[in-house]
């Protein structure tokens, strides 16, 4: 098994090697972790000699898009019973399996349910009385207060460029509705122009041209970029998902917090308390590996109650097997927990960018653009370029966009 350690300490793959021992028949299971999964094994997959089982995430994560056909169907293991007799199918948040279907067949098995948005410290904000945006001119403005107490108002790391872009799109999402989100994720031929599409990008211009992004990201790696906000508190907030509280493990005082990425104005479409939210962390098994059957069984392994349980309370994240929420969870997991309850049905979430591999295509582009190398409307362009070259691709498979 290959699995992903960018987001999440690799600690979880050992217990999870010790429980597949003890299953009948016993699974014996070498594990490879890797912050490039791409890099390291799209070759394997081209050879024929891919690994059985992988654990896909980060920002180096497999393009599913192009190997969808290599994978196997994991459909069998939604009634196969996991180690604790629970049937799998029965026990996952709704959506889950929705989120691994690619051409009509389950492709992969989201792990986790992701909340994305804003990480700040509840401290700092409470230390300066300021409240937490939920408009860009509310951000653009706490950029100005924070700029006046040398604080700029976001940072990142040259593997992280992408989460605002992430960020901008969450926000045009938030204020055009759901055929905002149909558009990109449908690769449709004008999607990057969509007007609540530009306003977003356009305002995340007007933050890196007033100073308020702390320069010099493309130079370093997230793990460096980390201690400006965690421990200097010279940024004020980060966009991330939810592994964040397991990257930065801030001290107790910090007061680790998140709200929904800001809408373009005060009248979005989905309301301010839409969320993006969705099943990510995916579980792979390569039919051409040797034992495809055994990837399965390891994958159900992996959903046991008590290794999920043990995720979710060591990370701090939402589970996709629903009885695996901690009975008592952070303040952090709490916070997550509220804002899902909180959006209601206006949750919503795309998969073009991790599913057709363009991510690193997106990553140059966005170190650019947060540098200040780059405008709007060469952003623009070159954004709907790399949709284009993926929707005029024979050989990448689709999935439903609903």
């Amino acid at each position: 098994m290959w699995a992903d350690d960018s987001r999440y300490p690799s600690d979880w793959t050992a217990a999870l090697s010790r429980l597949a021992a003890q299953q009948a028949p016993p699974l014996q299971v070498q594990v490879n972790t890797t912050n490039q999964l791409a890099a390291s094994l799209l070759e394997r997959f081209a050879a024929g000699d891919p690994p059985a089982v992988v654990a896909n995430g980060g920002s180096d994560q497999l393009g599913v898009g192009l190997l969808a056909e290599q994978l196997a169907d994991l459909s069998p293991i939604l009634t196969s019973t996991t180690p604790d007799g629970a049937m799998l199918g029965r026990v996952l948040r709704p959506g889950t399996t929705d989120a691994g279907m690619v051409g009509g067949v389950l492709r992969q098995l989201p792990y986790l349910f992701t909340v994305h948005g804003l990480w700040y410290s509840s401290s700092l904000f409470e230390q300066h009385h300021w409240s937490a945006p939920s408009t860009w001119p509310e951000l653009l403005a706490l950029g100005e207060k924070a700029a006046r107490e040398e604080i700029h108002l976001f940072c990142w790391g040259r593997e992280t460029a992408t989460a605002y872009l992430r960020m901008c799109l969450a926000s045009a999402v938030k204020q055009g509705g759901d055929e905002v989100r149909r558009a990109l994720d449908q690769l449709e031929p004008k999607a990057w122009s969509q007007p609540e599409v530009q306003s977003s990008l356009k305002a995340m211009h007007e933050a890196v041209r007033a100073g308020h992004v702390k320069p010099g990201g493309s130079q370093r790696s997230w793990a460096s970029a980390l201690p400006a906000w965690t421990q200097d508190r010279s940024v004020l907030m980060v966009s991330s998902g939810s592994w964040l509280t397991a990257q930065a493990a801030p001290a107790p005082d910090f007061g680790l917090s998140l709200v929904p990425d800001p809408s373009v104005d005060a009248t979005p479409a989905l309301g301010h308390s839409a969320l993006h939210a969705m099943p990510e962390e995916n579980y792979l098994v390569a039919r051409q590996s040797d034992d495809p059957a055994a990837g399965r069984a390891l994958v159900l392994d992996a959903f046991d109650r008590s290794a999920a349980l043990r995720f979710a309370q060591t990370n701090q994240v939402i589970p996709t097997r629903t009885d695996a929420l901690p009975p008592a969870p952070g303040p952090v997991l709490t916070r997550q927990l509220a804002l899902v309850k909180a959006a209601g049905k206006a949750v919503f979430g795309w998969r073009f960018i991790d599913h057709h591999g363009t991510n690193h295509d997106h990553q140059a582009l966005w170190n650019a653009f947060l540098e200040g190398r780059m405008d709007v409307a060469t952003l623009t362009r070159e954004s709907q370029r790399i949709s284009d070259l993926v929707a005029s691709d024979p050989q990448q498979s689709r999935y439903p966009v609903r």
